[in-house]
C-alpha cells in the first residue's frame, strides 16, 4: 500500500528533485505558496516552498526501489528518518497542504503587515524603529510604507521606500 514520506532535498533545489524523481515514476508533491517580496524597491508576488528543502513522495516502501532516491538529482539525504524508520505523513496532512496552498493564491502572505515593528536600516533614520501604519504603491509603481515613529516626545508619521526597512 502506498504512503506518503517526506523527501529531504538540496538546498534551493526542491524543483529539480521534484522533475527528478517525477521522471522515475513518482508521485511527487511539493506544496507552495505565494507570498510577497521585495525586489528592487517593489513589492511582487512569488511562489516559493512552503517547507523549503522538504517535498513529499508516494510510495510503497515495501515494494519500490527507494534507494534510487537518495542518488536522484536535487536530493539531498534521501527519505527523512526517524530512529532509522521513514517518516510517514498522513494522507489527511497532505490534503489539509493541499487545500492551504491552493488558498495562498487568492490570499497570498503579505511582506508586512499593519502593526508590524520595523527597523529603519538607511538614511537619515537609520536605526530608528517604528510601527507599520500602511504601506503605500507610487504611481511609478515604487512601493512606500508609512511608518509611526516617536521623535523628540511625538509621535510621527514618515513615509520610507520598502527597501530602506525590514521587520525588528
Amino acid at each position: 500500500m502506498k504512503k506518503w514520506y517526506v523527501v529531504q532535498a538540496k538546498p534551493r533545489d526542491e524543483e529539480r528533485a521534484e522533475l527528478e524523481l517525477a521522471n522515475q515514476g513518482f508521485t511527487i508533491y511539493l506544496p507552495k505558496i505565494v507570498v510577497e517580496k521585495k525586489k528592487s524597491n517593489k513589492i511582487q508576488k512569488v511562489q516559493e516552498p512552503l517547507f523549503p528543502r522538504y517535498l513529499f513522495i508516494q510510495l510503497d516502501y515495501t515494494h519500490d526501489d527507494s534507494y534510487t532516491i537518495r542518488s536522484t538529482r536535487g536530493v539531498g539525504s534521501g527519505l527523512l528518518l526517524f530512529g532509522g524508520t521513514p517518516a510517514i505523513v498522513p494522507d489527511v496532512i497532505i490534503e489539509d497542504i493541499r487545500s492551504m496552498c491552493e488558498n495562498s493564491t487568492a490570499y497570498p502572505k503579505p511582506l508586512y503587515q499593519q502593526g508590524d515593528t520595523l527597523l529603519v536600516r538607511e538614511g537619515p533614520f537609520k536605526g530608528l524603529i517604528g510601527v507599520l501604519e500602511k504601506i503605500n504603491a507610487a504611481s511609478t509603481g515604487e512601493a512606500r510604507v508609512l511608518v509611526l515613529i516617536e521623535l523628540l516626545g511625538k509621535i510621527q508619521r514618515l513615509t520610507f521606500p520598502i527597501n530602506q526597512v525590514t521587520l525588528a
